[in-house]
């Protein structure tokens, strides 16, 4: 018989703090700055508390980036989860929630993105999404590279997200899930106009 343990209220509670510290001290200081200290008081624990549950400022700004990755990649899989096969062009746009996902966490996504960390968050949230593609779904072509395919569509949408978000949100999450079906109905071989210069 096999026991799933789920962790202690106080434990998830306490990393909530700290995370929630972690994200406000990185939207006013450089991350280089940010003091154990001064999380522990906004959080309002002690010193060995956050030791307890990281091991350095480097382990948490890691918890803090998988935690909203890890709720994006649920949002990712969502239009697929209960399919045994699909067409990407023939999702309905409200069942792209992966933009929704990314707006419901609109403050830590802002100072992730507008920091010093969007290199590593970028970098982190593309792996993450090319590792899932990878693993969930194949292509019925023999002439794509699957890795290189999923690889391509991972950054176009990091992309799109990181471009989101650095416009301020510009778009509401429904009107850039239609923006993206439209953008996979649009093959390359349609046509190309090129501009006049």
């Amino acid at each position: 018989m096999s026991h799933t343990t789920y962790p202690d209220r106080r434990v998830e509670r306490t990393r909530r703090r700290l995370r929630n510290a972690f994200i406000s001290n990185l939207k006013r200081y450089a991350y280089e700055d940010i003091k154990v200290s001064n999380l522990t008081r906004e959080a309002k624990v002690d010193r060995t508390s956050f030791y307890n549950h990281y091991k350095s400022m480097d382990h948490l700004r890691e918890d803090v980036m998988d935690y909203v990755i890890k709720d994006l990649i649920t949002a990712y899989r969502e239009p697929y989860q209960q399919k045994k096969s699909f067409i990407m062009d023939e999702f309905e746009p409200d069942s792209i929630t992966i933009f929704n996902a990314v707006y419901e966490h609109k403050n830590t996504y802002e100072i992730l993105i507008k920091s010093q960390q969007l290199p590593l968050f970028q970098y982190k949230l593309t792996q993450e999404i090319t590792r899932v593609a990878l693993n969930d779904y194949t292509c019925d072509s023999s002439k794509i590279n699957l890795t290189l395919h999923s690889i391509f569509y991972a950054h176009a949408i990091t992309g799109l997200i990181v471009h989101w978000v650095q416009e301020g949100f510009y778009y509401t999450p429904q009107n850039l899930a239609k923006q993206l079906i439209q953008i996979i109905k649009y093959t390359p071989r349609n046509n190309m106009i090129l501009k006049s210069t």
